[in-house]
C-alpha cells in the first residue's frame, strides 16, 4: 500500500515528475504481487514470497531516489557556468571585418578618390566650412564633361555677381550649384569676359612719347578727331604697333 509518508520520502530524495510516477509505480506493482500471494497458507512462505518479489520487482526506495535524483541532477545546469551572452556568441561566431585575417591588423579606410576636375572646381568655388565636399563630388559626377567645363568656367562671372548681393548674402551650396545647373544663367558673362580676354591677348601695349605712340596720337586728333585713350603708365593698348 502506497502511503502518504511512501511519497513524502520520494520527493525528499529529490523524485518529481515522471521519476516519482514510475517509483510509485513500482511499489504498487510490488503490493499487488504481494496480494496475490495472501491465499497462502503458510505464514512463513508469504513472507519469503514477499521479500522475493520486493527483491526481484525494483531495488529499495533509497537506492531509486537517488539514481533518479543523480539523473535528475545531470541535466539541470550548473549556476556556477558562466553565462554568454547573445551578442558574445554572435561575436565569437562571426570575426571583425575591420581585421585582416591573416595577421589580425586592422585593414586601413579606404580613402574617397576626387578627381583633378572636381578638385580644381572645388578649390575656385567660394566654399564654406558648412558644405559637403561629398555632396558637390556626386552631384558633379551626374554632369558630363562639357558641363563640368561650363560650371568651372563661369565661377569668375558668379563671383562678381555675389559680390553685389550684400554681406548677409550666403553663397549657394555646390551640390545645389551643380543640381539646379545655376551656372548656365552666368554662361552669357563668362562667354564676354573670355572673349574681352582673347581680345586683349592680341593687343600691343604703345607707350607715348615713342614713335609709335606719336603716330597713333596723331591718328587720333587728325582722323577721329578727339585724343587717344591713356592709361596711368601714359601708353595704351592697340590693336597693332602702328595705325
Amino acid at each position: 500500500m502506497i502511503t502518504a509518508q511512501i511519497v513524502k520520502e520520494l520527493m525528499t530524495a529529490g523524485l518529481a515528475g515522471e521519476a516519482l510516477v514510475e517509483a510509485l509505480e513500482r511499489i504498487e506493482e510490488a503490493s499487488r504481487e504481494t496480494l496475490r500471494d495472501v491465499s497462502e497458507p503458510s505464514p512463513g512462505a508469504l513472507r519469503q514470497r514477499r521479500w522475493r518479489a520486493s527483491r526481484e520487482t525494483s531495488p529499495s526506495v533509497s537506492e531509486t531516489s537517488r539514481d533518479v535524483s543523480e539523473t535528475s541532477l545531470a541535466r539541470i545546469p550548473s549556476s556556477d557556468s558562466p553565462k554568454v551572452s547573445k551578442k558574445e556568441t554572435c561575436r565569437k561566431a562571426s570575426p571583425s571585418v575591420s581585421r585582416d585575417a591573416s595577421n589580425g591588423a586592422a585593414k586601413p579606410s579606404r580613402q574617397l578618390a576626387y578627381t583633378p576636375a572636381f578638385e580644381a572646381f572645388w578649390k575656385a568655388y567660394p566654399t564654406d566650412p558648412g558644405m559637403s565636399k561629398f555632396d558637390a563630388f556626386k552631384s558633379w559626377n551626374k554632369l558630363d564633361e562639357a558641363d563640368q567645363k561650363k560650371a568651372l568656367e563661369c565661377i569668375p562671372a558668379f563671383k562678381v555677381w555675389i559680390g553685389k548681393q550684400g554681406k548677409d548674402y550666403r553663397t549657394v551650396h555646390t551640390a545645389t550649384f551643380l543640381n539646379q545647373r545655376r551656372f548656365e544663367g552666368f554662361q552669357t558673362e563668362t562667354e564676354k569676359v573670355q572673349a574681352a580676354v582673347e581680345a586683349s591677348s592680341h593687343k600691343v601695349y604703345v607707350q607715348y612719347g615713342t614713335e609709335a605712340g606719336d603716330a597713333w596720337e596723331m591718328h587720333y586728333r587728325n582722323k577721329l578727331k578727339k585724343p587717344p585713350p591713356r592709361d596711368a603708365k601714359n601708353g595704351w593698348w592697340f590693336d597693332s604697333e602702328y595705325p
